[in-house]
């Protein structure tokens, strides 16, 4: 049977289709949501939002993460101590990594930061106790900090190159369980760096194994739960980040 031209039409369609869908939008869709209290005069808001890629490089820079401690359970297994290389026919793996995300926020000018743990042998990864997540600034004028929450990335929510370390990532789509303390009129329109360490308190120009937040190159950024305004809430909802410039 001699097969026309005709018939492959639903299938290149089929596939052009397939192509559109390749590059998604760059987008936060989050949901705050206050456990006690009000955020902005309301128990909850919704924050959806494009990414701005023209100020934001990259989806995120993923490193080498060489500490150990506790992975939270996926896929009904409880949590155990992680490592973080595998070695196998005498060959060192990188397995996990330490991803650092900086996400500017249009129209209305918001910085977010986080730094997870990603570990490909998992599906989703805790926040870095140490650094955590800041939203601040812009036209929502406050500020929401926390070092608590898991980022879940699924089957193919990072696109992680290889085992090399220092490398930017051009693609990810993640949904955030996180828990954090909301400050109302505390926003900064100075989006947040990071610096080194020693204390968790003050920066300092010395090499550590610990970084935080910072706006002002001197102090880190801290939790906000001791203010008499803090208001404790869980934002949830997904990050989707697609730099195709990035190879």
């Amino acid at each position: 049977m001699k097969l026309s031209f005709s018939t492959y039409l639903p299938v290149l369609f089929v596939l052009f289709l397939g192509n559109c869908n390749f590059n998604p939008k760059s987008e936060v869709d989050l949901e705050l949501i206050a456990l006690e209290g009000l955020i902005t005069d309301t128990p909850r808001i919704l924050f959806i939002e494009d990414i701005d890629m023209d100020k934001t490089p990259d989806c995120g820079r993923a490193t080498v993460d060489n500490s150990t401690g506790q992975q939270p359970g996926t896929g009904g297994q409880g949590g155990g101590t992680f490592s973080t290389r595998n070695t196998q026919g005498g060959n060192q793996q990188n397995e996990r990594f330490s991803i650092i995300s900086t996400f500017n926020i249009k129209p209305s000018f918001e910085t977010l930061n986080m730094r997870f743990t990603y570990d490909k042998r998992q599906f989703k990864g805790p926040l870095n106790p140490q650094q955590g997540f800041t939203l601040t600034g812009g036209l929502f004028g406050s500020t929401v900090t926390g070092r608590q929450g898991t980022v879940e990335w699924g089957q193919n929510g990072i696109n992680l190159i290889g085992n090399q370390s220092n490398q930017q990532l051009n693609f990810m789509q993640v949904k955030l369980d996180l828990t954090g303390t909301y400050v109302p009129g505390a926003g900064s329109t100075i989006p947040p760096n990071q610096c080194n360490t020693q204390d968790g308190v003050n920066c300092t120009s010395t090499q550590t194994n610990t970084q935080c937040f910072t706006q002002d190159n001197r102090t880190c950024i801290g939790d906000s739960a001791a203010s008499e305004n803090a208001v404790q809430i869980l934002i949830r909802g997904t990050i989707t980040c697609n730099a195709p410039g990035i190879i």
